[in-house]
């Protein structure tokens, strides 16, 4: 209720009402005064101690015109306090002129040298800004040369205060009730607007508020109060109207647009104070105040090269700092002091804090030189530095300082007794947790609240920094639709959604957590700030995100860590090379038998189990001898056994996902002289018989949604969130407003996915079931694979309709439509045309009454098929699809049809024709060294084989990739190429352009697939970001033949089916019926060269024919000629369906190896010759 009275009042968004409360302003008044910081609530300046006295002593010095040295600091805060007195003096009649000290030779601070020199050259009155309030001695005795010393600084003073004329110092303990956190730019400010008053001049100097800003924020004091009014106002006076100086150095910066305090202290200020680090500071002053705009740009581009000199010092020193931490181990210290040798002292700084940011403890570095050391100290929020210094007072020369960051001299011989006193001093004031970082969150906020219009909200709370940070807010529940990393693996780039929004985001050294997305899928939770990203004209929100967390997941169950995994598909690639998948991850229960019973000591617990006894499977991924390990155990915990390495491959990908098993107990073998044993049945807790559909609450929640906002949500879940072209968008909204389509989209220009969008808006428009028609059953099965899971988590449930379907598989399909449980059909082109027949799609006529007609026509699917098809399915909105465009009358084909074709071209290809080349080997082995490479070969053992031998040359980088393996490990592999993890891939099945990174440099075919499409998808993965990208052609016509035996042992052609009927008529004849499976047929078939899966295949054709008969007696199959020896093979869908495959085998034959310039067309595009 606060919150909402709050928003109202202000008229500003909740979540900001929300930050507001959360940081104090949680009354109308206070937060309004936060949120407008208007200039003239500054307070009036004599409210700070001493500034009366001070300003009434520079007053006196410009009406006698006394010289007067304005004595800075070398950092930006202490050069912006010295050019604003310096500029604001000099003004109002001044002689003026300033002193920065050499931060090699004289260090920080007043010295004795420097005054004396100054009181010889008849200057007697100093105003030391950012520095003097420790300087006692000094000042003592500057007295006694009848120096006035007056001090403006903002450090902790010491014990006593110095006698100078004035000490302004808002630490002071006497300094009342006035505001503590100024920067000396602030006071140097406030000194100003004194003196001004009594000079009967207007009070408020806006010319300097640039000066002023840009030394607050520097410095990194708080940005509150009076330092908030200061930098916004400061803030947008350099936008508007900044002076010489400040103008030459944004421009040299390269800042572009709004000036924000991030770029004051990430540009602007390390190069102002880069002039003090290496150099001299006072170049830094006379660029701040030059009239000359020749002047500035010189000085601006001086200190431009000084920065990078000294980032490259940085980079240096913080990596020999990490490396002594870290094989010393002091990161698991409370504290963290190095020295030395050689160590540039005018950098320590800033790498003592990259220090603290890396390991979050106090840290303190030391230059050594000529037997001293001079040091620069960083801290965490619970570590007062200065006091912690001041306990080892008696081992430094000097110190000074405040709680986060202080200076230190100490002489070389004491450094080893203040780096263990220092440490003492840590541990007893620090605790383990106080080494943790913490994240304070603003609020917490769905995913649809954070918006454009919620950024620039936030953005009045700006200026950001030290005690005003830019508002944190926190997520939960998100999905990482898409995982990135960016900048060597540091970063990582994320598509998060929370099923209705979705949002880009970025963070900053998270690059690690991609491979615990990948690997887990887990949902997260993410605390962030919003940004708003600007590219072509469009803006977007983007979250920069600060920490990311995976609750509820035990990350010592999963396997997180992409070098084991790969380390396993080799060590054991075999599990993976079978044609035919075990089915597990489709699975709701299976049985097996536990591994590993007999070793240490597991018989006792596995005698003591009964039938039905409850077990449990734990992943073991730091298991030695293979990170895919599943334990059996019991309800107790007590392990005994494994499952075996082949059901784990399998199994444990989906573990890792958060798919969760449990077991039980169905026999115990062995006993006496044998070992026990344990026979085990495996159920998935997520396949209860009547599964609930896990998305219909999303899908119910953008069932009203307009068109437009619907395509969005969809594309998120199926696309990855990744952005649609005008074509591709064009196609979609065609459709979706009930035009019939004809599209050609070539490989890689998102063919499939826009289909995949299309059919699931309009399922989840509530407009009707859809049909996906396919040309190839291979097809449907990798379709449905990758499609089915993605569209489930949107409440579309899917199914897949082909003649290689297993019994219980068709059962379940008709039982789904029968229940108008199917929202979309992935079917073979077959599969529908045998609908409207007598054969085995029959009884799928009765419920399939599809809205929406797609057909992929890649390879091509034959017109009257398609309109036959439509024809029997009641004549549905139909769209087809197509990879390249044919002949100009095919566009008739599709009566009153919108034709859009994608003309996206694909000129940033070559293709290098080495077809039959004889030094295929050695071109595959030295394929890496172009870039990231695809390498393709067809056959699963050649890609397992080719990536071991490129292994042995880049270990670590190379992976092998194919249909046979898990599809979640195919997905991670997948997401290492394209982090770049792995820089060269070899597949073989399986792999499609919509799966490729955009950064392949070079595609390498070395075999061939079976039909044209999953060719042209290969080559098409090439160069997808339009960079120029080689694509070699290196297959030969003697890979033919194994692509065709493949092909035929998974679909019988004619001659192979009559070698199968003869050997079966004779064995009937000679024992009145043939029984399968049986050694005597099968030697006989193996003799014909028919590999077993084929006999299997083959009877099942046969059968569906009519040409034999067959009961299934428990154990094996009795069969029995059915008379009808002449019956069409075609009658048989799953042979239609292989006759289909053989032609597109044919088809692709001959192209593959037909003229290079039609293969080029068909990838580069329409209109490309």
């Amino acid at each position: 209720p606060a919150r909402d009275a709050l928003a109202q009042v202000l008229g500003v968004d909740p979540v900001v009402a929300q930050v507001l409360i959360a940081r104090g302003y949680d009354s109308a008044d206070r937060a309004r005064a936060f949120l407008d910081a208007p200039l003239d609530s500054l307070p009036d300046p004599d409210g700070i101690v001493d500034v009366p006295a001070a300003a009434e002593r520079l007053v006196r010095a410009l009406r006698t015109h006394e010289p007067i040295t304005i004595y800075g600091d070398y950092d930006a805060d202490g050069v912006s306090a010295t050019s604003i007195l310096l500029r604001g003096l000099q003004a109002l009649g001044g002689e003026v002129s300033f002193y920065i000290p050499s931060r090699f030779t004289e260090g920080y601070g007043l010295n004795d040298a420097a005054l004396h020199r100054l009181a010889e050259a008849g200057r007697h009155l100093v105003v030391s800004v950012d520095c003097g309030v420790t300087a006692a001695g000094e000042i003592a005795r500057a007295g006694e040369r009848k120096q006035d010393v007056i001090v403006v600084d903002h450090h902790e003073p010491g014990p006593a205060l110095p006698p100078a004329v004035a000490v302004v110092d808002p630490k002071r303990r006497d300094a009342g009730a006035s505001f503590r956190e100024y920067s000396a730019a602030g006071l140097a400010f406030q000194v100003l607007r004194a003196v001004r008053r009594r000079s009967h001049q207007p009070p408020m100097p806006e010319e300097l508020l640039d000066l002023a800003a840009l030394g607050t924020i520097a410095d990194v004091v708080s940005l509150v109060e009076d330092n908030r009014i200061i930098a916004r106002a400061g803030l947008q006076r350099m936008r508007d109207l900044p002076c010489l100086g400040l103008a030459a150095l944004i421009k040299v910066a390269g800042v572009s647009g709004d000036v924000t305090a991030r770029h004051v202290g990430f540009s602007l200020a390390p190069r102002l104070n880069a002039a003090g680090r290496l150099g001299d500071a006072g170049v830094a002053v006379k660029l701040l105040t030059t009239g000359d705009p020749a002047e500035a740009d010189a000085i601006a581009a001086q200190l431009d090269a000084a920065n990078q000199q000294r980032r490259a010092l940085c980079e240096q020193i913080l990596a020999q700092a990490i490396e002594r931490v870290e094989s010393s181990r002091l990161q698991e210290a409370p504290a963290i002091v190095l020295a030395g040798e050689g160590w540039h002292p005018g950098v320590i700084g800033i790498v003592a804090s990259q220090l603290v940011e890396r390991y979050y403890r106090p840290v303190v570095l030391m230059a050594v030189q000529d037997g001293t050391a001079k040091g620069s100290a960083r801290s965490i929020e619970r570590f007062h530095l200065v006091e912690a210094l001041a306990e080892c007072a008696d081992l430094l020369d000097r110190f000074g300082g405040h709680a986060m960051a202080a200076g230190l001299t100490v002489r070389a011989e004491r450094v080893s007794e203040f780096s263990k006193r220092f440490g003492e001093i840590a541990s007893t004031r620090l605790t383990p947790a106080d080494l943790v970082p913490a994240l304070h969150v603003d609020a917490e906020v769905p995913l649809p609240a954070v918006t454009a219009a919620l950024s620039e909200q936030l953005a009045r709370l700006a200026p950001f920094g030290m005690g005003n940070g830019e508002p944190v807010l926190a997520t939960r529940g998100l999905t990482a639709v898409t995982t990135r990393v960016m900048g060597d693996g540091q970063h990582l780039r994320l598509g998060v959604t929370d099923g209705s929004a979705y949002a880009e985001a970025v963070g900053f050294r998270l690059g690690d957590a991609s491979e615990l997305l990948a690997f887990t899928r887990a949902k997260v939770d993410l605390a962030y700030t919003v940004g708003l990203d600007r590219w072509n004209d469009t803006t977007r929100v983007q979250l920069i995100v600060h920490d990311l967390a995976t609750p509820g997941l035990n990350l010592e169950e999963v396997l997180t860590d992409g070098r084991l995994l790969i380390e396993r598909l080799f060590a054991r690639a075999g599990d993976y090379t079978t044609e035919e998948p075990l089915g597990l991850e489709e699975a709701g229960a299976f049985y097996t038998k536990v591994a590993g019973v007999t070793f240490e000591g597991r018989q006792e617990t596995v005698r003591a189990l009964r039938p039905g006894d409850p077990l449990m499977l734990r992943r073991e991924p730091d298991n030695p001898h293979d990170p895919h390990a599943v334990k059996v155990v019991t309800a107790s915990g007590t392990q005994i056994g494994y499952l075996s390495a082949r059901i784990a491959s399998r199994l444990a990908p989906s573990i890792d996902t958060g798919i969760r098993y449990a077991a039980a107990v169905t026999q115990i073998t062995g006993g006496g002289d044998r070992s026990f044993g344990v026979n085990i049945h495996v159920h998935r807790h997520d396949a209860p018989l009547d599964e609930p559909d896990p998305g219909q609450a999303l899908r119910l929640s953008w069932s009203g949604l307009a068109a437009d906002a619907l395509v969005e949500r969809v594309t998120v879940h199926l696309h990855r969130g990744r952005p649609f072209r005008e074509p591709q968008r064009a196609a979609i909204q065609a459709l979706l407003g009930g035009r019939p389509l004809r599209a050609v989209f070539g490989p890689g220009r998102g063919r499939r996915p826009v289909m995949e969008v299309t059919a699931a808006a309009w399922v989840v428009a509530g407009r009707g079931p859809v049909v996906i028609a396919v040309p190839l059953q291979s097809l449907v099965d990798r379709w449905y694979e990758r499609l089915a899971p993605r569209a489930r988590e949107i409440g579309v449930r899917c199914a897949r309709a082909h003649g290689a379907l297993r019994f219980r598989q068709r059962q379940h399909l008709l039982q789904g439509l029968q229940n108008g449980a199917v929202d979309l059909l992935l079917a073979s082109i077959e599969f529908l045309k045998s609908i409207g027949t007598d054969g085995e799609a029959a009884p799928v006529q009765a419920w399939l009454r599809p809205s929406l007609l797609l057909a992929e026509c890649e390879p091509t699917i034959e017109d009257n098929a398609l309109d036959d098809v439509a024809r029997v399915l009641g004549r549905p909105l139909r769209g087809d699809f197509q990879g390249s465009a044919g002949p100009a009358e095919d566009a008739l084909r599709l009566a009153a049809a919108e034709i859009i074709t994608d003309p996206f071209p694909r000129i940033n290809l070559r293709l290098v024709d080495r077809r039959g080349a004889q030094d295929r080997e050695a071109m595959l082995l030295d394929a890496r060294r172009q870039g990231k490479a695809l390498l393709y070969t067809g056959q699963r053992a050649a890609a397992i084989d080719l990536a071991s031998r490129l292994r042995e040359q880049n270990p670590g980088q190379v992976a092998y990739y194919h249909g046979g393996l898990p599809l979640r490990v195919r997905e991670v592999l997948e997401q290492q190429f394209a982090d770049g993890k792995i820089q060269a891939l070899v597949a073989a099945d399986g792999f499609t352009a919509d799966a490729a990174p955009p950064d392949i440099r070079q595609v390498l075919i070395a075999g061939l697939p079976a039909h044209r499409g999953d060719l042209l998808e290969v080559i098409g993965s090439a160069g997808l970001d339009g960079r120029q990208a080689t694509v070699t052609l290196l297959y030969r016509r003697e890979d033919l033949p194994r692509v065709a035996a493949a092909l035929a042992e998974r679909h019988p052609d004619r001659e192979m089916l009559a070698a199968i009927y003869r050997i079966v008529r004779a064995e009937v004849e000679r024992a009145g019926m043939a029984a399968w499976p049986d050694d005597r047929p099968d030697a006989a078939l193996q003799r014909e060269g028919i590999a077993p899966r084929a006999i299997g295949i083959g009877l099942d054709i046969l059968a569906e024919a009519g040409v034999i008969q067959r009961d299934y007696d428990g154990d094996r199959w009795r069969i029995t000629l059915s008379g009808q020896e002449r019956r069409d093979l075609l009658t048989s869908l799953r042979y239609a369906e292989g006759h289909r495959e053989a032609e597109a085998f044919q088809e692709m034959s001959r192209w593959a190896f037909g003229p290079l310039t039609d293969i080029l067309k068909a990838v580069a595009g329409p209109g490309i010759h």
